[in-house]
């Protein structure tokens, strides 16, 4: 959650949010490019077990989403205890 939040902290100043200064943004925190080019710009990124999307719209909006991967199982291999993910 920290590289999200540094991330978010990164994105939060940009006004307006362009996918060239998300793309910067990205690179400069240490982020690796994870796919193909989309407009111009690298629209995947990945940093440990977070992936993150930089997405343009026809309208010109950008939109950047993450997706943290957090795994917490019990002796039995099963997902046991959802609130201590949260804390």
């Amino acid at each position: 959650m920290a590289a999200v939040i540094a991330m978010l902290e990164e994105l939060r100043g940009l006004a307006p949010l362009t996918a060239e200064d998300a793309t910067v943004r990205f690179s400069a925190q240490e982020w690796t490019p994870g796919g193909k080019p989309r407009h111009g710009v690298e629209a995947s990124w990945d940093k440990g077990r977070i992936g993150a999307w930089i997405q343009t719209f026809t309208s010109g909006a950008v939109s950047v989403s993450f997706a943290v991967w957090i795994r917490d199982v019990d002796e039995s291999g099963y997902f046991d205890d959802l609130e201590a993910v949260y804390e």
